[in-house]
């Protein structure tokens, strides 16, 4: 896999892997927020990964909403290299629950 430019914004990112692809904006609900409208969000459908399936990053806000098998979840104050990261990383679900899933990308705390 080959991300490049992520902090330059999401559309320039160069994606390399079949399993990986960018997804028009729609609205979704959010566990423990509502519905969300994905409008200014780069979204990208998760394949082959049994428990992460949509990746949605807002880089100027840095706020993430993540489709976990049927489920949203949103995490804030997430950084473009960490999406980064999380993209490239070889267990998506290993990556999600020890690194993104900790309290410091809990929006509450806002």
């Amino acid at each position: 896999m080959c991300y490049k430019n992520i902090s330059a914004g999401l559309l320039a990112i160069t994606i390399t892997l079949s399993g990986i692809s960018m997804v028009r904006a729609d609205t979704v609900y959010v566990v423990a927020h509502g519905p969300v409208s994905l409008d200014s969000f780069e979204c990208f459908a998760i394949r082959p990964s049994s428990f992460v399936n949509r990746i949605c990053y807002d880089e100027q806000h840095e706020h993430l909403i993540v489709q976990l098998e049927n489920r949203y979840y949103q995490h804030c104050r997430v950084t473009a290299g960490t999406v980064e990261a999380w993209l490239n990383a070889h267990s998506l679900g290993r990556f999600y629950n020890a690194e993104v899933r900790s309290q410091r990308y809990d929006c509450r705390l806002d």
